[in-house]
């Protein structure tokens, strides 16, 4: 998957994520991961909240289209990543910790939400054969990504299937509303 620095930190970023948490992974976690020193991280990278800023932006765009092809295959199930897809469990998992962190920190939040954008591209259509919504209403949005976390939570017993019910039920509260 990974052709770039910025990918092969990415990467490592979403590995190191699914073990351990985001906010466990450090600058030195991450160079060891893609075998590279310190040092080569920190000198293309002035901090690690610019790192996690480029790596964001990365994870964004592999999510958009991971969710884009698991749509084209699954139709609007492929919204939510099955148990056995371990590369997009694990990028719903990191961008869902991504956009927790995002909540304190300004210069994380611009990169997610624009990121955000992608995946809401990559959404949308499914969202509206599903739902009968042309534009999800930002219920209906909210819903979406609450389920999507909640789903590759540990301990989860929420299905894609029963996740998709909820989700059409929140769509068609939220027009009648």
């Amino acid at each position: 998957m990974p052709r770039s620095l910025a990918e092969d930190l990415a990467w490592s970023l979403v590995s190191l994520s699914a073990e351990v948490g985001l906010a466990q992974v450090s600058v030195r976690a991450l160079a060891r991961r893609t075998r590279m020193a310190p040092g080569t991280v920190t000198n293309h990278y002035a901090s690690k909240g610019e790192l996690v800023g480029i790596c964001a932006t990365v994870v964004g765009r592999w999510l958009a289209s991971a969710t884009a092809a698991h749509v084209d295959v699954r139709g609007a199930l492929g919204l939510f990543p099955d148990t056995e897809d371990r590369t997009y469990r694990w990028l719903v998992s990191t961008w869902a910790q991504l956009r927790s962190a995002a909540l304190t920190d300004p210069a994380l939040d611009v990169r997610v939400r624009d990121a955000d954008l992608g995946v809401v591209r990559a959404a949308r259509w499914a969202l509206a054969e599903t739902t009968g919504e042309r534009s999800p209403h930002p219920a209906t949005w909210r819903c979406l990504e609450n389920l999507r976390h909640d789903l590759v939570g540990p301990g989860t017993t929420l299905t894609p299937e029963s996740a998709l019910t909820m989700l059409v039920e929140v769509a068609q509260a939220s027009r009648t509303s």
